[in-house]
């Protein structure tokens, strides 16, 4: 074998070695058709509001290494027609959590779950489903914006997919209107304890 043949056989070996861990790397961050995901359907919706926009998250990021099982979270918005107000409706959308069971969770979770040093989410927009089946921040529009775009801007296109971009920025559009953001994720998303009710939430 000459100089030559041996230098493309090397440089094919490489191109096969990268093209393998490429193709490697794309299976191993693809979403899955087996991600759970947290069904819109499991939010009540306050009488006369509807959702105007959902996201459902199922980036790499998620199906990476970050969460047990690998779930997928879900955005929603969702806009009163008679409210008013976006704390009209953020307080009619509570009074309707509760009617159905919705308790306040033991511990404030993160408003912005993947930022490790972003502000607490207060415990009054911080709500659990009956059985910790879902977990939810819900809060203005506004209020959602300022506490999620903390990790969006500048938006990183290589963690997060752009859909999630589109979606923040309906948000900010609808930010001045009667409109809630709301984020739905699984228990297994969240530190421990911020998707398990308090006994105080429990019992009332």
């Amino acid at each position: 074998m000459d100089g030559r043949t041996a230098h493309r056989v090397e440089w094919t070996c490489v191109a096969l070695v990268v093209a393998a861990a490429a193709a490697a790397f794309y299976f191993v961050t693809r979403p899955s058709d087996h991600q759970p995901q947290v069904s819109v359907d499991l939010l009540p919706i306050a009488d006369g509001a509807r959702r105007v926009d959902t996201f459902v998250d199922c980036s790499k990021v998620n199906s990476l290494a970050y969460f047990t099982h690998n779930p997928c979270e879900t955005f929603v918005l969702v806009r009163g027609s008679a409210s008013g107000s976006a704390k009209a409706l953020l307080r009619s959308e509570s009074a309707t959590l509760r009617g159905d069971g919705w308790v306040h969770p033991t511990l404030r979770p993160m408003a912005d779950y993947d930022d490790v040093s972003s502000a607490m989410a207060p415990l009054q927009d911080s709500w659990v489903a009956p059985g910790s089946k879902v977990c939810a921040y819900i809060a203005t529009a506004r209020s959602g914006v300022r506490a999620e775009g903390k990790q969006f801007l500048p938006f990183d296109h290589a963690d997060d997919p752009a859909g999630l971009l589109t979606f923040y920025n309906a948000a900010r559009a609808a930010r001045s209107g009667d409109v809630l953001w709301v984020r739905l994720r699984s228990k297994q998303m969240t530190q421990p304890g911020a998707c398990s009710a308090s006994k105080s939430s429990a019992s009332n």
